[in-house]
C-alpha cells in the first residue's frame, strides 16, 4: 500500500510541475486575448494603432480600459480613431462626467460609437450648423 501512495504522490507532483511549467512558458506569447499595453516604454506603436478591429472601451471609476488594458484618454481616442469604431461600456462605479467626456472625445474624433442601452442617453448629439 505504501508503494501505491508513493506512486500516486509522484504522479501528482510531476503532473503539477508540468502544468505549472506549461502555464509559465505560455504566458505573454499571444496565446490569449489579454494585451500587453503596447510599447514597454508606455507608448503605443503606430502598427498597433492601425491593426485594431473596433476597440472595446470600459470606463471605470479610476481608469479607462481598451481591450482590457488601462490607457489615458488621448491614447484611447487615438486607438479608437485608428479602429474607426468603439464599443463603449461603463461600470457601475464610473463617474458620469468621465463617461460623458470619453463619449464626447470619441464622437469629436469621428469614431462610430456602439453603446449599451444605459449609456445611450449620455451620447452627445451632433451639432447642427
Amino acid at each position: 500500500m505504501s508503494d501505491r501512495d508513493s506512486t500516486a504522490r509522484t504522479l501528482v507532483l510531476v503532473g503539477g510541475a508540468g502544468l505549472l511549467t506549461w502555464w509559465l512558458l505560455s504566458r505573454g506569447r499571444g496565446a490569449s486575448d489579454r494585451g500587453t499595453g503596447g510599447d514597454p516604454r508606455g507608448g503605443t506603436s503606430s502598427e498597433e494603432l492601425t491593426s485594431r478591429s473596433p476597440c472595446v472601451v470600459w470606463i471605470r471609476a479610476t481608469r479607462i480600459d481598451v481591450d482590457g488594458v488601462a490607457y489615458d484618454l488621448p491614447t484611447v481616442v487615438a486607438m479608437c480613431r485608428a479602429a474607426g469604431a468603439a464599443d463603449v461600456h461603463a461600470t457601475g462605479d464610473a463617474i458620469t462626467g468621465q463617461v460623458v467626456r470619453v463619449l464626447k472625445a470619441l464622437r469629436d474624433a469621428n469614431v462610430a460609437l456602439a453603446v449599451t442601452p444605459d449609456l445611450a442617453r449620455l451620447v452627445p448629439t451632433e451639432k447642427s450648423s
